[in-house]
């Protein structure tokens, strides 16, 4: 699912499922494993309490409209079989679809959930305009908004009035197809995810997050009582740990993370658990799960895909997912999830084969280098290191680059940037000039 170098084109290429098309994907989010929390609804689908009266789906239809993407997902269908529950965000592109499926199908508004997503994390090359050496010279559009300076802020660093820009956009295109509020609103990853800073982000991260807490709590028209609840996605254990610190007010009541038999950040998930926070899988679909024997033995027993035995694997430790399809038939087996349960000993032993993925570990490794074009940060890393990154993306902690990309260093931290760019230094330069202005 890794879309044009936009974190979650990172979830979007993630959820690229071991499903030929026709489409299916699942790039799932999850919860906090208290099975006690579980909440029967009128659909197959049973749903978990996130926040008082608050009640997100166990599983989520996603999907992106995206150049260049295998497909999209058909909102429609996913709503005549049962499902309720949407996942979006700014660069998905996929609000207006979305609200307009919604009114279409006559379902009430208080059966839906929906969360979208605003961006994270805004330069550093993440917004698609890898060549740009200076704020003349952003791109003509950033995660959808006019340029040219949205890629390399004239600030230097993401503000929060460009965060509470999003949070407003999104309401407005949700609103103009009959949709008028969010259920969760996420900040789709920590300001420095997909490429390391030689500042401190956790400050820019705080700003953003801040900003949604003030929408959140606003009394303002235009954003009171259109926010249910807030969250982060892809974010670890450090990364809480700072957000707590730095934003004690507001704890997420959900953190979004990619969670597939084979590359499972336990420490996260146990961590979120711990703290009340709803850990939601993404791309459960996006690993070697369909191969492993524990993995094929069950799908036998139950008669089932061994698709559907990995994702009723993510959703039995209680953490809900997201999925995409065009397919009837796709959306069915998902639908069906429900109707089974693995025993405690396939439990076991598809947990067994599923190795605990450290946080900030060489996330994306591309052996055969396909497909990796401008998106050297997220996909270029050929082989990784041995050595644990200090924190993660597509190539934290890489060891050798694929052609085309550099292998780079930023205070220790090795991954890779297309050849030949010199534009990072020059905002990170301006960001930290920002920051150490304001201390």
């Amino acid at each position: 699912m890794l879309l044009p170098l936009l974190l979650h084109l990172l979830l979007a290429s993630s959820t690229t499922t071991a499903h030929s098309n026709p489409f299916r994907v699942t790039t799932g989010h999850a919860t906090t494993g208290h099975d006690n929390h579980l909440h029967p609804t009128s659909n197959p689908i049973p749903s978990v309490e996130i926040a008082p009266n608050v009640f997100l789906p166990m599983l989520t239809m996603g999907g992106v409209v995206q150049k260049g993407y295998p497909d999209n997902t058909n909102y429609s269908l996913w709503l005549d079989l049962g499902g309720r529950g949407f996942d979006s965000a700014w660069e998905y592109g996929t609000q207006t679809a979305i609200a307009e499926a919604i009114k279409a199908s006559g379902v009430p508004r208080a059966d839906i959930f929906i969360t979208t997503k605003i961006p994270g994390s805004i330069h550093n090359g993440c917004c698609g305009c890898p060549n740009a050496k200076s704020e003349a010279q952003g791109c003509a559009h950033c995660h959808g908004v006019p340029g040219p300076t949205t890629c390399f802020p004239t600030a230097g660093y993401y503000t929060p009035d460009m965060a509470k820009n999003f949070i407003t956009k999104d309401l407005e295109l949700l609103a103009a197809a009959g949709v008028d509020y969010i259920d969760l609103l996420l900040m789709h990853e920590p300001a420095d995810y997909l490429a390391p800073y030689p500042y401190n982000a956790s400050k820019e991260t705080s700003g953003v997050f801040g900003a949604m807490e003030e929408a959140f709590y606003s009394t303002d028209p235009i954003f009171a009582g259109k926010i249910k609840a807030i969250g982060v996605s892809n974010f670890d254990t450090d990364m809480l740990t700072q957000l707590a610190t730095t934003n004690p007010k507001t704890t997420p009541v959900v953190n979004q993370c990619r969670m597939t038999v084979g590359a499972y950040d336990k420490a996260t998930h146990d961590y979120c658990v711990q703290h009340g926070i709803t850990y939601q899988g993404y791309s459960t679909l996006h690993g070697n799960g369909a191969t492993l024997p524990a993995v094929v033995a069950a799908a036998a027993a139950h008669n089932v895909s061994v698709q559907s035995v990995e994702m009723r694997w993510v959703t039995q430790l209680g953490i809900p997912i997201v999925t995409a399809s065009n397919v009837t038939r796709y959306d069915e087996e998902d639908l069906a999830l429900f109707k089974y349960n693995l025993t405690a000993q396939e439990m076991v032993a598809i947990s067994q084969a599923t190795p605990p993925a450290h946080a900030g570990t060489c996330q994306d490794p591309n052996p055969t280098c396909t497909n990796v074009g401008k998106q050297c940060i997220t996909h270029g890393c050929q082989v990784c290191s041995k050595v644990r990154p200090s924190k993660s993306c597509g190539s934290c902690g890489c060891q050798t680059c694929c052609d085309g990309c550099t292998l780079k260093n930023s205070k220790g931290l090795t991954y890779c940037a297309n050849a030949g760019e010199s534009g990072d230094q020059h905002v990170n330069e301006a960001a930290e000039q920002w920051w150490l202005q304001k201390q």
